[in-house]
């Protein structure tokens, strides 16, 4: 993950991630299809 140095963000330090679910997919390791389009 990046982070901002100005956020003085440090290894073992919580954080709160926002992710754009519009842009997010979803495989099955074995089979390596999409979970959201099948």
């Amino acid at each position: 993950v990046l982070a901002n140095p100005d956020l003085n963000v440090r290894f073992g330090d919580t954080v709160h991630m926002h992710l754009n679910t519009n842009k997010v997919q979803f495989f099955d390791p074995e089979t390596e299809k999409s979970l959201l389009w099948n």
